[in-house]
């Protein structure tokens, strides 16, 4: 999760750059001659493919931030107040529909759970490996985990390229910007290969192959590739 914001952060930071930079493009678009409308044009270019990498860079990480800190402070802790709150047939019973308890004055209130540290103990302990699954920790999600850490060094390298440059010779970076390119086709591989094992896990009801739950699976999934953009692709590829 820490990684993930991390991530998301350099990408704020690198979105930044880019929109400085088309705003310094747009301010000194003056010029005139063949010489300054092919030069205007090319950072038109670079200016929409380099936009294009962060908004897909940003709503990758997004997603998976999203989707991880939902399973964890959503699902993961709906389960835990419910390990800790649950009470026994005997309360539920004997409860009024206010929750008070009508036995409480024959000094059986009800037990409420955890009865013993040893319930304690065991509802961190589902409520930790709740939380290890969400985060792709488990050694059966491995490949899922290498894909969706590949895309997050990427946004790094991303924020470093656009570092290198100030605004107003980021658009003509030649070196910069091939730079960006690599990034971005890297970060196309990464993307489909992430895609493509959600989906295989999303249909793996039985569990036959292991690794990440077909429900996570398939939420993260329409959550990265709503529109199957990234399965598509890699299909045609």
């Amino acid at each position: 999760m820490l990684r993930t914001r991390h991530a998301r952060l350099a990408l704020q930071e690198a979105h930044a750059r880019v929109l400085e930079a088309g705003n310094v493009a747009v301010a000194g678009g003056g010029a005139s001659g063949g010489a300054g409308r092919a030069k205007r044009a090319l950072a038109s270019r670079r200016l929409r493919r380099l936009s294009l990498l962060s908004a897909e860079l940003r709503h990758f990480v997004g997603a998976v931030e999203s989707h991880v800190g939902g399973e964890v402070h959503g699902h993961a802790m709906h389960a835990l107040n419910a390990r800790l709150r649950a009470r026994d047939d005997s309360y539920s019973s004997s409860s009024g529909g206010d929750g008070s308890n009508s036995s409480s004055s024959s000094g059986n209130p009800g037990a409420v759970r955890p009865r013993d540290l040893y319930e304690l103990r065991d509802a961190f302990v589902a409520h930790a490996s709740d939380a290890h699954a969400a985060c792709l920790l488990s050694p059966r999600d491995a490949s899922l985990l290498r894909a969706v850490d590949r895309t997050l060094q990427l946004a790094l390298d991303f924020r470093a390229a656009m570092r290198r440059s100030t605004p107003e010779t980021l658009l003509t970076d030649a070196p910069l910007y091939a730079a960006a390119q690599g990034v971005h086709a890297r970060f196309t591989v990464a993307a489909r290969e992430a895609c493509a094992r959600l989906r295989d896990a999303a249909r793996d009801v039985g569990g036959a192959l292991g690794g990440v739950d077909p429900r996570r699976a398939a939420a993260l999934l329409r959550q990265l590739d709503y529109n199957g953009y990234y399965l598509s692709s890699a299909e045609v590829a």
